[in-house]
């Protein structure tokens, strides 16, 4: 038999078809902060379709799949999406517990900056204590991965606009309503928690809101 034999040759494996579904989830995106969009404008007072949406959001961003968590972060970090705009107003205005969780998950997403592994966030302060420490680990350990570089420059670039948008009075505000109100909700908790987490990670860009505005 031939070795130019197309019989011969063994035959070729079919591509996975990672293309179209990339497409599919880009539009499954747009779509849903379509409706985010829609919901301003139409029905903000509705909490269950905020409710909704919002909880999709997060959910994307908690997926176990790195392109529909990476295309929801570049959709929210996109000013011109006016996605973070949007969060906030609702942030603001709805009493929903577990749709103000949801959208402070999304905003600690968004905005906290990500370390090695097994570190969800950081605050961008070093100390001059561990300093040294630091310095001396070597290898894998230290090395960050282009795409998570490249994250980090737009969470700080996001973090820029947060701040140029009143975002971090927003986010004062809804602490000092929601540590008010306290109620031993799980919900209330982690609400409290992830605002701490955005305070953090606003502090060093030296801005001092003033709650009067």
């Amino acid at each position: 038999m031939s070795a130019n034999d197309p019989s011969a040759q063994s035959p070729e494996t079919p591509k996975p078809k990672r293309k179209s579904f990339r497409m599919a989830d880009e539009a499954a995106a747009d779509c849903l902060f379509e409706r985010l969009r829609l919901h301003q404008q139409r029905a903000p007072d509705s909490t269950e379709v905020a409710r909704a949406i919002t909880a999709k959001i997060n959910a994307r961003l908690t997926s176990p799949d790195k392109h529909v968590r990476q295309s929801t972060l570049d959709k929210l970090w996109n000013k011109q999406s006016g996605a973070i705009q949007m969060l906030l107003a609702i942030l603001e205005t709805c009493r929903d517990s577990a749709t103000c969780s949801y959208i402070t998950s999304i905003l600690r997403e968004v905005l906290c900056l990500k370390q090695g592994k097994g570190k969800k966030c950081s605050v961008p302060i070093e100390s001059s204590g561990n300093k040294k420490k630091d310095n001396k680990k070597t290898g894998k350990e230290n090395k960050v991965p282009a795409v998570k570089k490249a994250n980090n420059l737009a969470r700080q670039q996001c973090s820029q606009h947060f701040i140029s948008i009143n975002g971090t009075q927003v986010v004062i505000r809804t602490m000092i309503a929601t540590h008010a109100k306290r109620d031993g909700n799980v919900a209330t908790e982690l609400i409290l928690q992830d605002l701490v987490w955005i305070l953090a990670s606003l502090a060093p860009r030296g801005t001092v809101p003033n709650l009067r505005d």
